[in-house]
Order: structure tokens, then sequence, then C-alpha cells
């Protein structure tokens, strides 16, 4: 195996170091800076140790922190516990022959860790699977699904995968949903997306199949990243792949890391491409393997342009014929992948057509962590969504341009160029970013330097050209500020303002909202509703009265109604505790989203003191509860006079039961009981246990509802209580 080493330009083979370069003793400044930190004159100098020991030591702290919170899953099968214990003790290994061993940590030591830091996603993964099989995007259900007709016989992108949403268990506001509420059911990525699970499937692995195989290609991915990276840099992998933030979108269902080690090899000294001089697959391999990457994903389509831009220039500059080894990288990815979706293509090309341009060509809701957030969250703009799209688009060009004119400076940088170009898009999820890291880091520091430097384009060009470049990079630019400068002052064409709201009382959600809803425009408009939740857009809410076909109603030009919106389930109720909005979604004339003010239900909460009553109480011994109110920052609020209720409830194999306790001496069972607070904003109840059973009584106070036809908010936790004879 080719490696390259420590310092510029030097190469290694078999992993082995050249230490050819000037030495310590050249420098008689920096060896005695070395001697004085290194154990004073005569000591071995280790300061160009140092980065390498500290970025393992950060890999050995990480993985320090997945055994901690392995310890959660001790139990969970056998075994685990025996392998969380080695998670820590491998960890404090690490940590110590990092600055015990002479030199920087040696392969053997690296291997250790990183296998230790795949066993702490292997067993995330193990606890995800056993304690909740549940499968948390549409995408990974569908995939699986897909492979289960692929052995049937039934090509996936001709049939309904609704029925995967129900027999994987996908939470329903997990689903991908349409502007117009509806959800997408059928086949939205090409073949690998889902040919890689056949192996598994065939061998009879059902359940947690597709998790596994994702984590599975997620690790293969990083312990590549880690054999391709350059020696000195190499516990970025290891890094990366303890990221709880990247396990837990794995594990959670993303399944962006079937098409990630494809990529990493794509990536992996990309500007060797077609050179002879590359004694490593380097020079042939690229183009085969981002043929598989393109195969599982759309959003690795997105690279392919950047690549060949890079190889004709790379291919140039060495002399070489760049328009023929372009043209045959490219038809080199195109043979690789439409052998992996030949199959579909000839039963059904307009099938298959339809669903791999799903992503590209449909209307999903808005959704993300970039700049659409303008408009989601801070209520600017949002009245033509394409403008949004312009941004992106323009800031995809802008990063092709830069690429291409200033090559020397964004050689090793043009992948995170292509990452800033999502952020732009009315979808800008996190693993759009997130997934192509990796890449960007191999294709970074796995290419050679630039013959020129960083320089300046435009260098040795004639003046034409010059002007025609600066011409090309500021329509380029423009088009990004107008297009960011117009999303930004497109009013929505609705206003929304919740007035009222109904919970479901002591189970904490809100089940009806009441929207007062104005028309701007001078054309009819139907909107369809949903409500943001914690940065999740729950299902779509129906407008009461509406049709069950359409999902809304319309409302004419320059009108204004109060349109009461019903929860679609159980799933898709904000809390009473927490602040939501509603999002209003048209399609026409513009494709649009207004968003109503952040509604929080409650500022103030109820503190029940005792929080646990640990041992059984005495039947007819007073039991005292006090019931604090509190501010959202659990501040005590001063305020006497509000009332505040208690309640009583028995909850049993068979059912629901009254509790048979006596709250302020009403008669036994009695529930709820109000009492008023005191000047110090609290409020005394006094129970007494008049029965005694198997099951204990569960007791929660609330704010009453300040008038007639509001709903009760604040609601303070549990307090379990066993009654029980002397």
């Amino acid at each position: 195996m080719v490696d390259e080493g420590r310092g510029s330009g030097v190469t290694t083979i078999g992993g082995s170091r050249s230490r050819l370069g000037p030495s310590h003793s050249e420098n008689p400044g920096a060896h005695y800076l070395s001697s004085e930190l290194n154990g004073g004159p005569g000591a071995q100098p280790e300061l160009d140790h140092l980065a390498e020991r500290a970025g393992w030591t950060a890999v050995a702290v990480a993985l320090l922190g997945l055994g901690i919170q392995a310890w959660s899953s001790a139990n969970s099968f056998p075994g685990a516990s025996i392998a969380q214990m080695a998670l820590v003790a491998v960890a404090i290994w690490g940590g110590l022959i990092c600055w015990s061993a002479r030199g920087e940590p040696s392969r053997r030591v690296q291997s250790i860790l990183l296998l230790g830091v795949a066993l702490a996603v292997a067993l995330a993964t193990a606890q995800q699977i056993l304690t909740d099989p549940s499968y948390g995007t549409d995408s990974l259900a569908f995939g699986q699904y897909s492979a289960k007709l692929v052995l049937a016989g039934i090509n996936p992108f001709t049939h309904s995968l609704a029925p995967s949403l129900a027999a994987y268990h996908v939470p329903v506001i997990f689903t991908t949903h349409y502007m117009d509420g509806r959800s997408i059911l059928t086949a939205s990525y090409p073949a690998g997306s889902f040919l890689f699970y056949l192996p598994a499937l065939a061998l009879g692995w059902s359940t947690g199949a597709a998790v596994g195989i994702d984590v599975a290609f997620w690790v293969l991915a990083l312990v590549l990243l880690w054999a391709l990276l350059p020696a000195t840099v190499r516990w970025l992998a290891a890094l990366v792949l303890a990221s709880t933030i990247y396990t837990s979108y794995v594990v959670g269902g993303v399944t962006d890391s079937l098409y990630l080690p494809f990529l990493i090899v794509a990536l992996w000294r990309w500007d060797r491409y077609g050179d002879p001089t590359e004694p490593s697959s380097a020079r042939w391999i690229g183009p085969m393997a981002l043929g598989v990457a393109l195969s599982v994903k759309q959003t690795p389509w997105f690279v392919l342009p950047f690549l060949l831009i890079g190889v004709a220039i790379e291919a140039r500059r060495r002399g070489h014929d760049w328009l023929l080894l372009t043209v045959r990288y490219l038809t080199l990815t195109a043979v690789v992948f439409l052998a992996l979706n030949g199959p579909w293509i000839a039963e059904d090309p307009a099938a298959w057509a339809r669903g791999v341009l799903v992503p590209l060509t449909s209307s999903f809701v808005p959704l993300g962590q970039g700049l659409i957030n303008l408009t989601l969250i801070q209520h600017i703009g949002g009245g033509n969504l394409s403008y949004y799209t312009l941004a992106g688009v323009s800031a995809l060009f802008l990063a092709l341009l830069l690429e291409s004119l200033y090559f020397d400076r964004f050689k090793r940088a043009w992948m995170f160029l292509l990452i800033g170009t999502f952020f732009f898009t009315p979808r800008s999820l996190g693993n759009y970013f997130l997934m192509l890291f990796p890449g960007a880091l191999v294709a970074a520091l796995t290419v050679r330097a630039t013959s020129n430097g960083p320089g300046r384009a435009g260098q040795g060009a004639t003046p034409k050209v010059h002007y025609l470049r600066q011409a090309l990079i500021g329509c380029a630019v423009l088009g990004l500020v107008l297009g960011v400068g117009l999303a930004a002052r497109s009013s929505p064409p609705l206003s929304l303002r919740i007035v009222s709201f109904g919970t479901n009382g002591e189970q904490g959600g809100v089940t009806t909202a009441v929207v007062r809803v104005h028309n701007r425009t001078g054309s009819t408009l139907r909107p369809y509703f949903t409500i943001e939740d914690n940065g999740y857009v729950t299902n779509f809410w129906s407008p009461a009265g509406s049709s069950p076909a359409s999902g809304t109603v319309a409302l004419p030009p320059h009108r204004t109604a109060d349109i009461t919106l019903l929860a679609p389930d159980n799933a898709s109720m904000p809390g009473v505790q927490q602040p939501f909005q509603v999002f209003a979604y048209t399609t026409s004339p513009n494709e649009s989203v207004s968003s109503s003010p952040v509604e929080m239900p409650t500022t103030q909460m109820v503190y029940l003191t005792p929080e646990a009553i640990d041992q059984p109480v005495p039947l007819g011994k007073p039991l005292r509860f006090t019931a604090e109110l509190e501010d959202s920052l659990g501040r005590a609020i001063h305020q006497a006079g509000a009332v505040i209720y208690l309640s009583q409830t028995i909850y049993t194999q068979q059912g629901l039961l009254e509790g048979d306790a006596s709250i302020d001496g009403y008669y036994h069972g009695v529930s709820p009981i109000p009492a008023l607070t005191n000047r110090d904003g609290e409020a005394v109840f006094t129970v007494e246990g008049r029965h005694a059973g198997s099951d204990p009584t569960y007791f929660q106070a609330w704010i009453a509802p300040p008038t007639s036809g509001e709903p009760a908010l604040g609601y303070s936790d549990v307090v379990v209580v066993r009654f029980a004879r002397m």
C-alpha cells in the first residue's frame, strides 16, 4: 500500500516513514526548544509528534465517552457489560500509550483505538435494534422493503412502498411530505439504495437488517478513511467515527452511509486519475467507485461535475489529452451506474426515471438547518420558495467557477464549496452537510500540492479572458445575492396567528388549534397546514369542515378566517409545555410557506413536592403535598390566589380507575380538588389513603384555566404513592 508520508511531497511505501528532510540539528533554535520541552539537552526531540499524539488522545477521550454511554446498555444482551468495560479500559490505555511510547502512536495502537470506536458504534446499534426495532426514516424502510420485493421478483420502482411504513414501524411524523400534505410512498433513490441489503435478507436477517448494514458501511467508510489519509492525520477518521452526531444519524435511519465508502475511494488521490506515473490504484479506480456512489443516492451526483473539472485540469497540466481522459472518466462512471440500475431501467424506464428524479423535481416541504430557517423560524420571506432554489443553483455555479478559474487555490477545498451550496436550498437537511465531510477530508488531504501555489486566477491570461472570467463570477455572485435577497423580501401570502388551542388534559398534548388566517393576495388560496414542534414538522393538520380528499379549505382574496385545525395523530401533538408554530403551504400561484408567531402554551409550571414517596404510606396518615408555581426557568412565582388542582388516578393492567384517597377531607375518590396559592405561590394539599391495594395511586397537579373553555396548563410531574395497611 502507498501512503503519503510526513513532509512535503514525501511518499512512503508499506506504511514505513521516511525521515528525509531537514533535521532538528540543522536548526539550533528548534533543537534547543525541543530539548527544553522534552526533558532538557540530550532528550529525544518529539515536537513533531505532539499534534499526532494529541489527535489520538482526542480519539481516546471520545472512546472513553462512548464507553461510559454504553453503560446504559450493559444489560441489553449477554456480553454487553464486558464490552462496555473493555471500551473504558482501552480508552484509558490509549491515552497512556499515546504519551508514554516513543514517537507517534504505532499502527497497532491506532488499530486498537479504531476497533474500540467501531465496537462502541456496534453496541449502540445493537441496543437500538433490541430496545426499539422501529426505523427512524421512511427511506430506510423503503430500502429494506424494496430489497424484499426484489427477492420476490417484483420491480420496486413500479410497486407502492406504503406497506413498509407499518412493517418497520416508522413513526408517522418521520415520513417525507409533499407541500400538499401527501407522503411519498414510491421508490425515490437509485437501485444501490436497496441492492446492498439483498445478501442480509437472503440469509434470513430481517429485524434491523437495514440499520445493521448501514452501520457496517459507516464503519467501513471510516476504516477506509483511516487507511487512506496521510499517517499524521489518520486520527481524524477515528474522531469522526466516534462522533455521536454521526452515529445518531446512521443508527437513526439516515442511509447516506451506503455511498460513503465508494465516495471516499473516488475522492482519494483523485488528481492521479490517468497519471501513468501513479503506482497505486488511484490511477484508475476513481470513476468506478464514483459510479457505485451515484447509484445509491442523489447527493453524490453533485460531486461528479467537480471531479470532471478537476480531472480535466490535472490532465491538461500533465500534457495529456484532457478531453479524452475526462470523457473516459465520465464513461466509466456511467457504465458502472447503468450496470447497477440496468435491470430496472430496461423493465420500465419511465418508472425508474420518475423515481430517481423525485427528490430533484418534486415539491417537498422546506426544511433543514440552512438559510431556509430565515423564513421558517425568523418569519422573513417565504412568498416564493423558488428564490431559494435560485440561490442554491447560483451557489453551485459559483462553486464550479471557483474550482475552474482558481484551481490552485481550491484544489483541496472544492468539496467544502460543494457542501456550502446546500446551505441555500429550500431543503438543507443536516445529512447533506455531515455525510459529505469525510469525503471532503480525503479529497483535501490526499491530493498533490499544486505546482503553481495558491496563485490568482487569471495570471498569464489575456485581458479579454480575464474580464470574461470576472464577468462569469460576477453573474454567479449576482444570482446568489438576488436569490437570497428576493427570498428574504418575498412576503408570505398568508398572515397566521394562533388565537386559541385545545389540549387532551393530563396527557399534555395540543389536540386542536384555532388559527386566524388572512389572505394577503388577490387570488384564492388553498393552504395546507402543519405544526413545527422542536424542529420537527408533524403530519398535516386538517381544517375542520374540509373534505378528506382535499385536506384544505379555500380562502378568497383579502379575506380573513378563523380555521380550526385538528391533530391527525398523537405523535403530531406538541406538548403543552413546549413552544410550537403553525406552517401554511401553498402550491399555487407560487410555492410558498407562511408561518405563525411561536406560541408558548404556558410560561408557568407546577412543581409538586415531595417529588417521590419511596416508602408505603399507612392508611389514614396525612400526607402533605405542596404545589409551587414556577416559571419556565424554574424560578418561583410569588402569586397569591391562583387556582391549582390536584388529581388522583390508578393505572391497572385492566384499565384506568379512579383513586381511592381523600384530598383535603373530601370523600375518598373525589378528584380533582382545587386549592388557592398563598403569597409565596404555593398551594398545600393534604392526602389520606382510605384503601390499600396492589396498585399505587398517581397524583398530578396543574394550573386551572383562567376562564371557562380555556385549557388547563402547567402540569406537574406525576408522584406515585403506594398506600398500605400498617
